[in-house]
């Protein structure tokens, strides 16, 4: 898996592909919550117990957003850092895409 453009993570996340970016990846096999705080910790946390993560999208550590097995995004208002902010732009484009 190569270094993926602002660009092309946008047409990623829309159609579900692990991708690694500057900063910015995704898989299909998450691994930990980074920083994730508030709402959206008590969301991925019930998701992850409950195994119904099918895909997670990083800024760094932190999952900024998810596609679970029932069918649905979870992307998450909470902010972060100048760059999770972009990272946050690149996944809601991705979504309305997809």
């Amino acid at each position: 898996m190569g270094y993926t453009t602002r660009h092309d993570a946008i047409a990623k996340v829309a159609a579900r592909q692990e991708f690694r970016g500057n900063s910015i990846w995704a898989t299909r096999s998450p691994s930990g919550s980074g920083m994730i705080y508030g709402r959206a910790a008590e969301l991925y946390r019930a998701d992850a117990t409950a195994g119904e993560l099918a895909y997670v999208v990083y800024s760094y550590s932190t999952p900024i957003a998810w596609f679970t097995k029932r069918g649905e995004w979870v992307v998450p208002a909470e902010k972060y850092s100048h760059t999770t902010s972009r990272h946050q732009s690149v996944v809601r484009q991705g979504v309305a895409r997809g």
